[in-house]
């Protein structure tokens, strides 16, 4: 009977890596290639905000046909859990307050603001488009990239390889695409730190993710600091 067990196992797990490595890799590859698109390769061009909204688009449409075609599964409703709620909220606020305490006192001698500005006014997020900015980036966009990275990208790893590499994994994945707008915005020095400490907030966000098995507590924390984020972007740019 055991020998039986493990074999079923074994094949359900086969199955899994078969069928879940595909998503995986192609929601770790694709959200980086539109962002060279719209930040690096025709960031002066027409196209440039098209290439943002196909990428937001993609990464909500793409785990929807993707589990209700190649699984043949009903598009799962998230659960309104209150476990890691907290957890969420409290790591948000701190990160937070962290990141802006470290921008006030230490980077704020060393980033060239007006380089930084220029660029924001090239992409249209300075001046009166800003607040509204803010706003989609903080709730909507955290919403879109926990459901993306941790619910659908870090799930599929999870399937296909060990707990630990699935972590790793994602949290690049997650990073990546973040590091090609921070070294837009701030040079390849600073690009490449401030996108380390963005892998950081992906593997903690995994890690809020899999212990709590909701979307919830990591969105939270996650929405926490982008706030964060946007108060220090108004003081930049406003």
């Amino acid at each position: 009977m055991k020998n039986h067990e493990h074999d079923t196992q074994r094949a359900n797990s086969s199955l899994y890596k078969e069928r879940d490595l595909p998503a995986a890799i192609i929601t770790l590859i694709f959200p980086s290639v539109f962002a060279m698109c719209y930040f690096v390769l025709f960031t002066e061009h027409p196209a440039s905000p098209i290439f943002y909204w196909i990428s937001r688009t993609f990464l909500i449409a793409f785990p929807l046909v993707w589990t209700m075609t190649a699984e043949k599964k009903p598009f799962p409703m998230p659960r309104m859990k209150c476990e890691g709620l907290f957890v969420g909220f409290a790591a948000g606020l701190c990160i937070g307050t962290v990141a802006f305490l470290l921008y006030t006192f230490v980077l704020k001698d060393f980033l060239n603001m007006n380089e930084i500005k220029v660029k924001a006014e090239q992409l249209g997020f300075a001046g009166d488009n800003f607040l509204v900015f803010a706003v989609f980036l903080t709730i909507a966009n955290s919403s879109v990239e926990e459901y993306y990275w941790r619910w659908f990208n870090f799930s599929k790893l999870r399937n296909a390889f060990p707990l630990s590499w699935a972590t790793i994994l994602s949290g690049l994945g997650f990073a990546l695409h973040h590091i090609i707008v921070l070294i837009v915005y701030f040079g390849l020095g600073y690009g490449l730190l401030f996108g380390f400490g963005v892998f950081l907030g992906g593997i903690f966000f995994i890690f809020l993710y899999h212990t709590y098995d909701s979307i919830w507590s990591p969105w939270i924390c996650h929405a926490g600091i982008d706030a964060a984020l946007m108060v220090i972007g108004y003081e930049i740019l406003l």
